[in-house]
């Protein structure tokens, strides 16, 4: 594949590890990159560094426009199915996070602009039922901002009565991947019963058996990012290695927030994209009515 020099390109390379960096020059063999941005912590390097073939899984290219049209063909060559400032945008989203460790103003003005969301993304962190051990971290994310709720520094206190309402507001459309054993530690530790779900993953097997002659699998949230996004599999990588002792360990360590906050940031945006496909009927319908007036 040609590129170009000056675009931005994702390298996937064999130990997991991701690059994201504009394209300098290169040989049959190896490829350059300056302005890079590493994933995984999110450290950046002015460049050049280079990456030779034999340690390279995959090179993703970022384009600037895309149509709907457009993604969907992108997905199926070596594109990433995201226009270049979103993808930038969510990129940014994810180090910007905000971690609320106390129950204070902060808190309080989390609450209130997350109640005022259609929808938000949802996941937790840190429990084991087995070991009797509650949830230490429940990440809730609008379409641009997302939140670290520290709940093992709440423990003193009982479960906070306003992030209770939230959760089980009918009104909010609670987003995330893989969420019964969630919901089943807020009810056996909070009694909390969350109201108003869409899990992806369920989203993505239902999405498989609407296809014919199609084996259906259960895809990870990286598999799931990658089939509908094109995004490198290895992009989540990171929160795979991170254990129970760190989400226990306080104070929190930075790390350990970007790597659950990486994991929050594309679930609206996986949800936006499967609930489009499980509406299809629908959407065709009305685009083919509203197609008459501009014709």
């Amino acid at each position: 594949m040609l590129y170009i020099k000056g675009q931005r390109i994702l390298i996937e390379l064999n130990n997991n590890c991701v690059f994201e960096g504009t394209y300098e020059g290169g040989t049959n063999d190896r490829i350059d990159i300056i302005n890079v941005l590493e994933w995984g912590l999110r450290n950046s390097f002015c460049g050049p560094l280079s990456f030779y073939k034999s340690e390279i899984i995959s090179i993703k290219r970022l384009q600037s426009h895309l149509s709907e049209k457009d993604a969907h063909n992108l997905c199926k060559i070596n594109d990433i199915a995201l226009p270049q400032l979103e993808f930038c945008r969510l990129r940014e989203m994810t180090k910007n996070y905000v971690y609320l460790a106390v129950i204070d103003q902060k808190y309080l003005r989390a609450i209130d602009y997350l109640c005022n969301c259609e929808s938000i993304g949802i996941a937790g962190f840190g429990a084991n039922l087995a070991q009797m051990k509650p949830i230490d971290l429940l990440i809730l994310t609008s379409w641009d901002q997302i939140f670290i709720f520290d709940l093992q520094l709440y423990r003193r206190i009982n479960f906070p009565t306003d992030l209770k309402e939230l959760l089980e507001s009918q009104f909010i459309r609670k987003v995330g991947y893989d969420l019964l054993e969630l919901l089943e530690f807020l009810w056996y530790f909070h009694k909390i019963s969350v109201k108003n779900i869409f899990d992806t993953q369920l989203a993505d097997l239902k999405l498989q058996k609407k296809e014919k002659d199609s084996t259906v699998i259960l895809r990870s949230l990286a598999e799931c990012l990658n089939f509908y996004f094109n995004f490198p599999v290895s992009v989540l990588s990171n929160i795979e290695n991170v254990g129970l002792k760190e989400y226990k360990e306080r104070p929190l360590q930075d790390s350990t927030k970007l790597y659950v906050s990486l994991l929050a940031t594309y679930l609206l945006l996986l949800y936006n994209k499967q609930e489009k496909l499980l509406l299809k009927p629908y959407y065709d319908i009305v685009n083919e009515h509203t197609k008459l007036i501009t014709e």
